[in-house]
């Protein structure tokens, strides 16, 4: 049996026509794809997208015939050679013991979704790189202090994001501040980690840390095994689990500081966190300024209207220098 690899619309969609057998989707953000065929006929295919493994399928009369660990030996093989030697995987329990038994190393499940990740970096070793710098910021963390943390997509940082920082620092010794390192937003990771850092520089007791890939969101996270109905709660549960498990445990984080959601989604969101954080959670009210409930959403809206000085009421003092030059070049009118 050969491995193709689908480049053509029409190999690509006889994949999509298999997938959607299995009740599968093929997503949109997928770079490669390779497939088995036998007479003619699709009976295994692997996708992946940068980083992440996905869209595993194997026809049910060749389930026993070990094309899974072919054909994921075979992407791998295709990752190595584009330069990516760290991988992730989110799958369905039935493919579990494959991944596993290839070296892979399961990090959390619900009942849902498996998370596995392998090759050569691994959670232990981001986490032990943010200690590395916490350490080099903040100095040696002993078990007794109490350390909070934010995780915030600070898109932009705004006046509610400052307040939780502001929280956080008044009870705790130490707040560790997430920031999450996906591009498809508004602005950029640098911008936003910029932004937040200028934010946080005046309090001696705040580290400022890129999230990492761990630190899951919806945009990164694969849904092509998931019914739409259940994709945004198991987004929630896979962050929770593995800021818990991992992040909390590992940095002897003690509160995960979140503001309340307008959006019936985030509140969703927030719940589901504290389902896993119990009172490890705590959960503040937004603020408002001049009667106006301060969010990134508001001040993107302004942003769209190009009323960039409107919008710096809702900016932390400390970077609007930074700020005006983000935005007047793409916002102003």
């Amino acid at each position: 049996m050969e491995i193709k690899e689908a480049i053509l619309d029409i190999e690509i969609n006889q994949v999509k026509v298999f997938l959607a057998s299995f009740n599968l989707r093929y997503e949109q953000d997928i770079d490669k794809t390779l497939y088995i065929e036998e007479n003619d006929k699709i009976i295994a295919t692997i996708s992946k997208s940068k980083d992440i493994i996905k869209c595993l399928a194997i026809s049910s009369d060749y389930q026993s015939e070990n094309l899974s660990s072919i054909l994921i030996s075979k992407i791998l093989e295709k990752m190595c050679e584009e330069n990516i030697h760290s991988y992730m995987v989110f799958t369905k329990a039935i493919y579990e013991n494959t991944f596993i038994n290839l070296g892979f190393k399961k990090l959390v499940n619900t009942s849902n979704t498996v998370m596995l990740e392998g090759g050569v970096d691994s959670i232990e070793d981001t986490i032990k790189r943010m200690k590395v710098k916490i350490n080099a910021e903040y100095g040696s963390v002993n078990q007794d202090i109490q350390i909070g943390s934010i995780v915030m997509n600070a898109n932009p940082v705004t006046l509610g994001h400052q307040y939780l920082i502001e929280q956080s620092v008044s009870e705790n010794d130490l707040t560790l501040v997430f920031v999450v390192e996906e591009d498809n937003q508004e602005f950029d990771f640098q911008s936003r980690y910029s932004l937040v850092y200028l934010t946080c520089k005046k309090y001696e007791n705040v580290v400022v840390l890129p999230a990492s890939k761990y630190i899951v969101s919806k945009s990164t996270f694969p849904t092509y095994f998931l019914s739409e109905d259940i994709v945004d709660n198991e987004v929630s549960l896979i962050d929770g689990l593995i800021f818990k498990k991992y992040f909390m445990k590992e940095l002897n984080i003690s509160k995960r500081y979140v503001g309340s959601e307008v959006k019936e989604k985030m509140n969703d969101y927030n719940k589901t966190l504290q389902s896993i954080l119990e009172d490890k959670l705590v959960l503040l009210d937004r603020i408002s300024f001049e009667g106006q409930v301060v969010s990134a959403s508001y001040v993107r809206e302004l942003l769209k209207k190009g009323s960039i000085e409107e919008a710096l009421k809702y900016i932390p003092r400390e970077c609007h220098s930074i700020f005006k030059m983000i935005t007047y070049g793409k916002y102003s009118k």
